[in-house]
């Protein structure tokens, strides 16, 4: 990814920490962010990255500089009632619709997947905002929710079950509750969204038929490997991180079983698939498989980074096991990660920078 050469800072703000991996630079390309929960990419390749904020503002990021606001429905995500932003997506055919996709906690804390349509030179407000999905949620935490466009061209998304103290996590086994659910949906007709023929569950009248797989307790973050086409869900529980590689139809867990930890007796009825990796760390950012060419390497490696943490992490598949290590040390906790158009890793850190980290 190309940044402006007078605006870009290279700072010696990263160490490799596995020994075989070339050195690295931490390249500042933006800064004065506040609360940077997600960082999109246009599929065009664009050079444009937008970087939403917790606060409710989405921000057009071209060439080191800002550009105006692409959403800013601060007015409906009162942070102090738990409202916040949490993603934005785009599909494959952004360039003949213009049509993006956010996911937002009201001040009531329900899930809200919503579309907008981008026009030039102007920012999107609430007015604007159609709404495609609504989940009530019975506790007053924010519950973040993540999106994802598939290969398939379907839009996935992860809604949250959260349990709050009382038993109300048991949701994400109820077959007809939307919660602690990853969706699966066609959403080419706006106005009145679709559960794709081919979700695993429509011919099953006790499942609501949008259920791709169900059992998770706060799905986070999803991707797809480019090299193999995996759906790669990170789960973010009160006491386990989850790697979780998803298939239509199976089963999760939450609530009986966090990673591979018995919750609620019985933990093995319904049978559920483990997550691939687990730890007790804070709620992991990222989630996405490596493509960029910085450093082959890591290609297929599952880059992830505890919030709050200057460690960047990747979990590796080699002959079926799966094995975790740091590879870079930053210097400020980060907020976030993601990726260039191309690829590479990026680092939004909690004083607001957003920084690519590449080969010197």
């Amino acid at each position: 990814m190309r940044f402006s050469a007078l605006l870009v800072v290279a700072l010696f703000g990263v160490s490799t920490a596995r020994a075989d991996m070339p050195a690295a630079t931490l390249t500042q390309i933006a800064s004065g962010l506040k609360d940077p929960v997600a960082v999109g990419s246009l599929p065009d390749r664009s050079q444009k990255l937008f970087v939403a904020e917790k606060r409710g503002r989405i921000r057009i990021l071209k060439d080191s500089h800002f550009e105006r606001d692409l959403v800013d429905i601060e007015e409906i995500l009162d942070p102090s009632l738990n409202g916040a932003l949490a993603d934005i997506t785009f599909p494959s055919n952004y360039d003949l619709t213009k049509q993006f996709f956010v996911s937002f906690s009201d001040k009531q804390s329900d899930t809200i997947i919503a579309t907008f349509k981008a026009s030039e030179g102007r920012t999107k407000n609430e007015e604007d905002l159609q709404v495609v999905l609504k989940v009530a949620q019975p506790s007053s935490t924010t519950h973040a929710s993540a999106l994802r466009f598939g290969p398939d061209g379907y839009l996935y998304a992860g809604i949250a079950d959260v349990r709050d103290g009382t038993d109300k996590g048991a949701n994400a086994q109820n077959p007809r509750s939307l919660l602690g659910k990853l969706l699966r949906i066609d959403v080419s007709n706006i106005a009145n969204y679709a559960s794709p023929s081919s979700n695993p569950f429509t011919k099953q009248k006790t499942y609501a038929p949008e259920i791709w797989a169900l059992g998770f307790q706060n799905p986070s973050h999803i991707s797809f490997a480019s090299t193999t086409g995996k759906l790669i869900v990170i789960d973010s529980g009160e006491k386990y991180q989850e790697v979780n590689l998803v298939e239509p139809g199976k089963n999760y867990g939450w609530n009986l079983i966090e990673g591979t930890a018995c919750v609620k007796h019985p933990c093995s009825s319904p049978p559920s698939t483990p997550p691939v990796f687990e730890l007790q760390t804070q709620p992991l950012r990222g989630g996405f498989a490596y493509r960029g060419k910085a450093f082959p390497d890591l290609v297929g490696s599952v880059i992830v980074s505890p919030r709050g943490s200057q460690e960047v992490m990747a979990f590796t598949e080699r002959q079926g096991t799966w094995t975790k290590e740091t590879l870079f040390t930053v210097t400020t906790p980060v907020a976030t990660l993601g990726e260039t158009h191309d690829g590479e890793i990026l680092v939004a850190t909690t004083n607001g920078t957003l920084s690519v980290i590449a080969k010197p």
